[in-house]
């Protein structure tokens, strides 16, 4: 046997690769217009066939590298000078699909070839467009009744209309089926994964993802959290707010301030807060209104939108179960048990008292039948207090209500006490255990501390831990965030909002943004609320985010209309600017305050070190313009305000 590669016209021009197997002495040639032969596959020798049926016989068999579908077929007989008659005159075809059980296609006559140049061949038979791995001809007669067969060449062409496949539901050859689509109730683009239908085409109202965890439109802390970071409200009410009100985390926010405390989610307190300012909450009286502090940024939309949150219970996740107070924190109850005093109600509604404990010992003082240890023997007396507890790590998911049992591994006590609360979620004694409430909030390791008293009145404090796994599988499929532009431009300068956040809840992402030479701009992390960029100067960014073992590069494009420096003229009555130094020192280090003595509108600052080196950029509206830590020595600040720029040398002596 004689294996060899033959080519095959298809389409005319389309070449597939078949393998070509004949008898002993084959020969094969090709010509893509077909009339001009200098060989042609002969075989003079019988061989056992690949269909067993046919036994020893004269053959060709073409095998596709891959299934084709084949449609028509172009046969040229043997054509060479004096070969004619050698050419095929009766042959049978078979093929096969699987390349290892046949079909019969039939058996086909094949006319003389002229050995003429313009011999054109003729039509052989149509297979039908079925799928197709090997072809086989055997030779039944040739012309000359001789030894030998021959013939020079055939076409098979492709049905290039077919599917060489498994046509889906929806038509499409080796198509995925019928894709599946999620209810978006309210429109969000965002869809619900517990209403989903599978149809070929998107049926209104319904979106491509699964995303949305409350499709009915309830909002949750990551909504508020854009509000107030979007309108700048996080500017004076962050981690150092001189009223205590901090909105940065939800946490912080629940605490309500210095004057409303927990009163900030009743009614339309904070709505009022930022509106008008005229509250009167728990400690004190509010008299400014946020939104004039941020130009009224704060839109009758998103005032409707908190007002809705909070009318809900101010839940933390959206799909949380929102709770609605039925008492007022801090007011007066009784919780029942006469061993304790001072009872009040807690932020989440729990009626809790003092103990009454005047010697401290750990028991109610009505349960005392008798005089403590310490009036009986003399402190100097009592032996060394021995007592141990051994160190618990407890293990809990968020959402989670748990009865620790610290004492199993402690020596005897007769009394438990709680020294210390964890950082998150709440603990409670209850008979001689500690109940654990956790929140959804409660992600991580929280220390806590108790105490325990024995004989003698021998107490010792022991510090344990509580962890909270993530409710859903540690490892994300990855970061989700967006970023618009605002085009508050000064200087060539915009302003940039990146909502960051892991598909974990509460999971930190931490964020580099780079200037387009490859110079850092800012680094910091953000656990799902929006990042805001101020005074970026227009041009391509590369911001790179990270969290868990998962790292993201997302490219920006900030553009904003160019204003050179040197074109902003100073206003004929030159602009006063006053500012003053603290010399608040650490290491070498010092504060500079600026404060702009202007009327309404931000004043944007520039500050270049003696190098001329830019080393900061903020902004200010009527307030002092803080710098910390810088080094001492000599920097120049540029103030731009309206159609204003002014320079002012600045020296820092801080030793």
């Amino acid at each position: 046997m004689t294996t060899y590669k033959m080519k095959i016209l298809v389409l005319c021009m389309l070449i597939l690769a078949v393998q070509l197997i004949a008898g002993i002495d084959a020969q094969a040639q090709c010509s893509d217009n077909g009339n001009l032969w200098s060989e042609s596959w002969r075989s003079c020798t019988k061989s056992s066939n690949p269909n067993a049926a046919y036994g020893l016989s004269q053959w060709i068999m073409y095998e596709f590298e891959q299934n084709q579908i084949i449609a028509q077929s172009h046969f040229w007989n043997a054509n060479r000078t004096g070969q004619s008659g050698d050419g095929i005159q009766e042959m049978i075809i078979d093929y096969s699909a699987d390349g290892i059980n046949w079909v019969n296609l039939g058996t086909f006559a094949l006319n003389q070839a002229p050995e003429t140049e313009d011999y054109g061949g003729q039509a052989g038979p149509d297979f039908g467009s079925v799928s197709i791995k090997k072809i086989l001809i055997t030779v039944q007669s040739t012309f000359n009744g001789g030894a030998c067969a021959s013939l020079a060449e055939v076409r098979f062409e492709l049905d290039q209309s077919a599917c060489n496949g498994v046509i889906d539901e929806c038509g499409n050859c080796d198509g995925p089926g019928a894709p599946i689509w999620y209810l978006d109730a309210d429109a969000d683009g965002l869809g619900d994964a517990a209403i989903s239908l599978s149809n070929c085409e998107q049926p209104e109202g319904y979106v491509g993802n699964a995303d949305d965890l409350c499709d009915d439109g309830t909002l949750g802390w990551v909504d508020m959290a854009s509000i107030f970071e979007s309108n700048t409200c996080t500017s004076c009410h962050g981690n150092n707010a001189t009223s205590g009100l901090n909105l940065l985390t939800y946490d912080t926010f629940v605490q309500g301030g210095n004057n409303c405390g927990s009163a900030i989610l009743s009614g339309t307190n904070l709505v009022d807060i930022i509106q008008t300012g005229n509250v009167s909450c728990d400690n004190g009286v509010v008299n400014a209104a946020m939104n004039i502090n941020v130009g009224f940024l704060v839109d009758e939309s998103e005032l409707t939108a908190i007002q809705q949150w909070i009318n809900n219970g101010a839940p933390e996740l959206c799909n949380e179960q929102a709770v609605i107070l039925s008492c007022e924190p801090g007011a007066g109850c009784d919780d029942g048990d006469v061993c304790t005093v001072e009872d009040t109600y807690d932020l989440e509604c729990n009626c809790q008292g003092q103990l009454l404990d005047e010697n401290e010992d750990g028991i109610c003082d009505l349960n005392n039948t008798a005089e403590t240890v310490e009036d009986v023997i003399p402190e100097e007396d009592l032996p060394p207090c021995q007592l141990q507890g051994g160190v618990d790590e407890y293990v809990l998911t968020c959402n989670t209500v748990a009865m620790l049992d610290v004492l199993s591994n402690d020596d005897p006590a007769s009394s438990l006490t709680i020294v210390s609360q964890p950082a998150s979620g709440q603990l409670t004694v209850q008979n001689q255990q500690l109940q654990y409430s956790a929140t959804s909030s409660s992600i991580g390791l929280f220390e806590f501390t108790y105490e325990i008293c024995g004989e003698n009145a021998c107490c010792t404090e022991v510090v344990s831990s509580i962890t909270i796994e993530s409710c859903i599988d540690p490892m994300p499929e990855g970061m989700l965030y967006h970023y618009h532009e605002i085009s508050n431009c000064n200087m060539a300068e915009s302003r940039l909002d990146l909502s960051i956040y892991s598909q974990i809840p509460g999971q930190t992402v931490f964020y580099k943004l780079f200037y387009p030479d490859g110079s850092m701009y800012a680094q910091n992390s953000t656990n799902g609320y929006p990042v805001l960029f101020k005074q970026v100067p227009s041009g391509n960014y590369t911001i790179e985010l990270s969290s868990l073992e998962m790292t993201e590069t997302l490219e920006l494009s900030l553009s904003c209309l160019s204003v050179q420096e040197d074109s902003v003229e100073p206003a004929d009555d030159p602009c006063v600017f006053e500012y003053y130094e603290e010399s608040d020192c650490d290491e070498g280090e010092s504060t500079l305050s600026i404060f702009v003595s202007l009327g309404e509108g931000p004043a944007f600052h520039k500050l270049y070190n003696e190098n001329g080196e830019e080393v900061r950029i903020n902004s200010t509206t009527n307030n002092p313009c803080v710098f910390k830590n810088l080094g001492g020595g000599a920097y120049e600040l540029h103030i731009y305000y309206l159609e204003c720029v002014d320079i002012i040398p600045v020296f820092l002596n801080c030793e």
